[in-house]
């Protein structure tokens, strides 16, 4: 049984294998589950599988989230590097330092943005306030959490479902932090979300969420609308866009 799983919205089959042999170092065991509408021509590691489905990638991100079985969880995207025991690192840290007897924990990797650290900066809700909520990002949380809070909410499109979450387990009085010991590297220009979704819907919807008069509120405004299990695969449930 994997330690952690790793899932999330992938269709650049051509940066899986790279992304794979960075995570390869890692003595911690570990499985991906990769889910979208492209499917790969080439064989698959024994700990990784792709879950083909034609529905929005926020959709595809429950669907793997639903289909991992290790204790703890990352989303992740195919266009990310692994820094060296990046995996090990953040193990290291939720079992050494908080244990699993605590499971409302979030620790988020860092990251390199055109080979800078700007994690201490950016990886916040308000960049502008270095106090604000944890943005965490490639982080390990636990399962059994997120699926006793509901999983994602159906309303996003593409992106911020995880970041919801994250404010969800900080709302039941969970806490993020942000590691010192775990990197990965986004490699440039090869996400259309954030501009094609994320923009118009997603940072809007969860700013509904979770924002009054300009600040972050520390209670969900509204209920979560959960994904349901009927034409989970097949039919785009909520908030609805185009994903080519």
């Amino acid at each position: 049984m994997p330690k952690i799983s790793l899932f999330g919205t992938m269709v650049k089959t051509q940066l899986w294998m790279e992304m794979y042999k960075s995570l390869e170092q890692n003595d911690t065991d570990f499985e991906i589950i990769a889910v979208g509408n492209k499917k790969p021509d080439f064989e698959l590691p024994p700990n990784m599988r792709h879950i083909y489905t034609p529905v929005k990638p926020i959709q595809c991100s429950e669907i793997g989230f639903r289909a991992t079985r290790g204790e703890l969880i990352m989303l992740t995207s195919d266009d990310v590097i692994f820094g060296p025991h990046a995996l090990d690192n953040l193990y290291k840290q939720y079992d050494g330092i908080y244990s699993f007897r605590n499971k409302k924990v979030i620790i988020s990797s860092r990251r390199l943005s055109n080979g800078v650290d700007d994690s201490d900066m950016m990886l916040r809700f308000n960049i502008k306030d270095s106090h604000s909520p944890l943005f965490p990002m490639n982080s390990i949380s636990s399962r059994d959490l997120w699926m006793e809070l509901g999983g994602m909410d159906r309303r996003f499109i593409a992106l911020w479902g995880d970041l919801d979450m994250a404010m969800r387990i900080y709302e039941v009085g969970g806490i993020g932090i942000l590691s010192n010991d775990a990197m990965i590297t986004e490699l440039p220009d090869q996400s259309i979300l954030y501009n094609a979704w994320a923009i118009h819907n997603d940072i809007p919807m969860f700013a509904s969420f979770w924002v009054k008069d300009n600040v972050i509120g520390e209670n969900r405004l509204c209920p979560v609308e959960p994904f349901e299990d009927k034409d989970i695969l097949t039919i785009s449930q909520g908030n609805k866009g185009t994903w080519d």
